[in-house]
């Protein structure tokens, strides 16, 4: 009995003494050299001056895979289960679940790669053909296997190209 009133004393000991300190939010820092991370940065990898260490993020590719659907919002994302990598920023849902596609890149402002293997950069550029490459900006790449550059150019036929100011 006196061992469970010393713990039950003991536990609201430290409960009154933690709840009157201040908590603040800590940095995380990675390396080698015992530097002291960058306080601005929530995350900090510092691989010094090695030219053969860097950073490695790993998973499994799997079928099928869902991706968190966040929404609007900036974020550097890579979802091992589709092998898909966003960075940038996105008004809308260009990043759920229903537009990434496997094995995937996107990168820029609201930029859409929902076909598999395909890549989206630039601002407002869609790659939605499988192996489909779309850059610039308001271009789309809807064809399997097209390439879409420039400003507002749209490649919708398989194997198609289309570069330039509004070409089809």
């Amino acid at each position: 009995m006196k061992t469970k009133q010393f713990f039950t004393t003991l536990l609201i000991f430290a409960f009154v003494i933690l709840s009157l300190s201040n908590g603040y939010a800590q940095s995380v820092g990675i390396n080698s050299t015992g530097a002291i991370s960058n306080p601005t940065a929530m995350l900090h990898v510092d691989v010094g001056t090695s030219s053969t260490k860097g950073l490695l993020v790993t998973g499994t590719a799997t079928y099928p895979a869902y991706v968190p659907n966040l929404g609007a919002g900036s974020r550097l994302m890579f979802y091992p289960g589709k092998s898909a990598f966003r960075a940038g920023i996105v008004y809308g849902t260009q990043w759920d679940d229903a537009n990434v596609g496997y094995y995937s890149s996107a990168m820029g402002s609201n930029t859409t790669a929902s076909g598999s293997s395909c890549t989206a950069m630039g601002s407002n550029t869609t790659a939605g053909g499988s192996s489909s490459t779309a850059m610039g900006i308001g271009t789309n790449a809807s064809g399997d296997y097209s390439t879409a550059m420039g400003n507002s150019t749209i490649a919708n036929g398989i194997l198609s190209t289309a570069m330039g100011n509004n070409t089809t």
